[in-house]
């Protein structure tokens, strides 16, 4: 199961969209010493250039800008609680305290944002919350 979320970076007016899948174990690149460790459930830029492609279009997803944006995720035991729409079992949030910590996400910058949030919008299977909510944003701006 993968989850596809969008973000609007709204200094540099870019959409960017991430992949997340099931976090692995003892993920080799998500050191949580380090100022942000990589999301070990991110997709990387391979895999979400492909993702694209097949929900978007080729020439949408070859167009896309790759970059890497910091998010502050809720974070349990040094990893970040997995996005809903992924149904995993929620952690025990009594065992540890939640804490809030930035991790870096591999992201795709469609150059037409609005063309990709409305390909997304039509696409049932991309129907998570935050591509919901900004194609709701981009429809009261047109």
């Amino acid at each position: 199961m993968l989850t596809l979320h969008a973000l609007w970076d709204e200094a540099q007016h870019h959409l960017h969209l991430w992949l997340e899948r099931p976090p692995r174990p003892n993920p080799a690149n998500s050191n949580p010493n380090s100022n942000s460790p990589r999301h070990p459930g991110a997709r990387g830029h391979a895999a979400l250039t492909r993702a694209i492609g097949a929900l978007l279009g080729s020439s949408l997803a070859a167009h896309a800008k790759p970059a890497y944006r910091k998010l502050i995720l809720p974070t349990l035991a040094n990893a970040p609680l997995s996005s809903p729409e992924l149904n995993l079992t929620p952690p025990n949030p009594t065992a540890e305290p939640i804490t809030w910590q930035a991790w870096k996400i591999p992201t795709l910058a469609p150059a037409n944002p609005s063309i990709a949030l409305r390909r997304l919008a039509k696409n049932a299977t991309a129907s998570g919350s935050s591509i919901s909510y900004n194609h709701s944003v981009c429809q009261q701006e047109t």
